[in-house]
């Protein structure tokens, strides 16, 4: 069976059609990469549940700024110089 040009063409912006429908649709359910959390970062958070249930919070007034030493930062600066 010959397909027609005319039928080519309509086959190909079905599809296209079909593409667009599927890629609109993972779009919408796609998941946000800075919603989800690192090993790390998940023990990190059930720490500070523990230690919220324990009362064991520190809290800082947001006008408040924490320093690193000297020694940590240079740590960090030449973790990050890669």
């Amino acid at each position: 069976m010959i397909m027609s040009e005319a039928d080519f063409e309509r086959r190909i912006f079905h599809e296209l059609d079909v593409i667009k429908a599927e890629l609109k649709n993972i779009r919408e359910h796609m998941v946000d990469a800075d919603t989800i959390l690192s090993e790390e970062e998940k023990i990190l958070v059930e720490e500070s549940f523990k230690n919220e249930k324990e009362g064991k919070l520190v809290l800082f007034p947001i006008s408040k700024r924490i320093y690193f030493e000297e020694s940590e930062t240079s740590s960090i600066l030449a973790n990050t110089a890669g």
